[in-house]
């Protein structure tokens, strides 16, 4: 049913795993992989089964492929995704939530470490040859508000759970209101969390939903950590408030644009990584097996 059927694969980290590819050859598919060399939409101009990572399908890019049958998503993110276009359309669409919840928490869990106690402010002054012993604060005990209580949210407040922490959770789907947190609106989240850590999707109601008025409700000491998308920050915003408040702390995996090269990172209250909190082994194996399971299930319910 599978044998030669191709499968055009986008994602710079599944291409990189030879197991991954090997596992989806295995099915008796035909993997093909994009070089990041050659234009998007001239590498996808034929595809009929499309595996696809952070890359930006819309319906631009979709136009452009009339072959296109089905996609499995690499990862968790749909941002990349035009949604609204692709329920309209007769393209199937397999999604795997949640594969890296335990990377990506654990990420931001060493990030409001490193931000209470300071270790990137430290860390970047005895590269500059000054000793300069700060350990900042404790984390243990201390108030820690989660925006957003999908999978990552859950998963942090758990690994929270040995720090003795008092954890604020903003979340409007009242489905996702579980387990032994506190769930408040923003203003209360913001005004009362020593740190704070980010876990909703980018949409048009999340965009900036960190601006100005969000930030001066926060502690003028307090940590900001983001393993979600970077437009949820206001970015000249940020630029601003860092600098204004050098007791601030902000850590951000992800950023806007990508790959970041703004005014932030000559910043000492700043600390940045490159979209990696998702890529740990375990992660990308997850992620590369969730997207091989999806694209399975949509060749077996979709014969061609």
């Amino acid at each position: 049913m599978l044998n030669k059927t191709l499968i055009h694969i986008t994602s710079k980290s599944f291409c990189k795993s030879s197991a991954l590819v090997s596992q989806l050859a295995a099915l008796g598919t035909t993997p093909v992989l994009w070089d990041q060399q050659e234009p998007l939409e001239i590498f996808l101009k034929d595809a009929k089964w499309l595996i696809v990572g952070t890359e930006k399908i819309d319906q631009h890019l979709l136009g452009k492929m009339p072959q296109l049958k089905g996609i499995s998503k690499y990862g968790v993110g749909t941002d990349n995704l035009d949604l609204d276009f692709l329920e309209k359309s007769p393209i199937h669409l397999a999604l795997n939530p949640g594969t890296n919840r335990v990377a990506v928490a654990e990420y931001a869990l060493s990030f409001l470490l490193t931000g209470m106690h300071l270790m990137h402010t430290t860390s970047m002054k005895l590269r500059q040859s000054i000793w300069h012993k700060d350990g900042g604060q404790n984390l243990s005990l201390k108030t820690v508000g989660i925006i957003g209580f999908g999978h990552v949210g859950q998963e942090l407040a758990r690994l929270l759970a040995p720090f003795n922490c008092q954890v604020l959770v903003n979340e409007l789907d009242e489905s996702k209101h579980v387990g032994k947190v506190r769930f408040v609106d923003l203003k209360t989240l913001l005004t009362e969390s020593h740190a704070v850590s980010l876990h909703v999707p980018f949409t048009p109601m999340t965009k900036h939903l960190i601006n100005q008025q969000a930030l001066n409700q926060m502690k003028t000491n307090s940590v900001l950590v983001n393993t979600s998308r970077g437009g949820i920050v206001d970015h000249d915003v940020m630029v601003n408030h860092l600098k204004v408040n050098p007791h601030f702390q902000y850590l951000a995996d992800t950023h806007s644009p990508e790959p970041y090269q703004g005014k932030m990172v000559e910043l000492e209250n700043f600390m940045g990584t490159p979209h990696s909190a998702g890529n740990s082994v375990e992660a990308i194996q997850a992620m590369g097996q969730a997207a091989i399971d999806g694209m399975k299930k949509l060749l077996e319910q979709n014969p061609t």
